[in-house]
């Protein structure tokens, strides 16, 4: 390799190396009494910025929500206290967005809010 490409290379690597991250403190609600034992399910994540509300739900949601069998709940997403969007049943896929975009502090919260 020149010496330009691997200028180039290494800015790039700075360049997504430094991107800006945020905190977030994410918890949920249990979905049943055996559920509770681990309240209120606590994990700490840094993740990149973006403020898509959807992606965001997407992102934490997948391997952190557990399978609820049935059709008539839902999951409640609030960030630092505002809702952004609603999930219904265990779908992904099809978020009901109650904003465009998302704002975040420096210690951002992310709770799910079981109802069913």
């Amino acid at each position: 390799m020149n010496l330009v490409v691997i200028r180039i290379i290494t800015f790039i690597k700075k360049t997504f190396k430094s991107k800006n991250k945020v905190k977030i403190i994410l918890t949920r609600d249990s979905v049943c009494y055996e559920d509770s034992i681990n309240a209120p399910h606590k994990k700490i994540l840094k993740l990149e910025l973006f403020s898509d509300p959807s992606f965001l739900i997407k992102t934490l949601g997948y391997n952190y929500i557990p399978y609820v069998s049935g059709k008539n709940h839902s999951w409640i997403c609030k960030l630092n206290g505002d809702i952004i969007g609603i999930v219904n049943g265990n779908n992904f896929d099809n978020i009901v967005k109650t904003v465009n975009g998302v704002q975040f502090s420096k210690l951002n919260k992310v709770h799910f809010n079981y109802k069913y």
